[in-house]
């Protein structure tokens, strides 16, 4: 979605309860980067979805890694 991942990733990032998406920093004033729930009742808000996210990247599963990296580092 947005371009950050594949149609197929974020397919799979769905299938999981999460998803990337711009979102505007309030503190910052700028728009950035993050994991949301998909709101499908498994993760009840984005700090879930993102704990969810942080879990499958310490097993070392691509396409978690690629969402910390891309939330991390920005749009590559």
């Amino acid at each position: 979605m947005f371009d950050l991942l594949s149609i197929e990733e974020d397919d799979i990032a769905a299938s999981h309860g999460w998803r990337l998406a711009p979102v505007y920093d309030l503190r910052l004033k700028r728009w950035r980067d993050s994991i949301i729930s998909t709101g499908d009742g498994r993760h009840n808000n984005a700090e879930a979805a993102t704990r969810h996210v942080i879990d499958m990247a310490r097993q070392q599963i691509p396409l978690a890694l690629k969402a910390i990296r891309l939330v991390t580092q920005g749009k590559k």
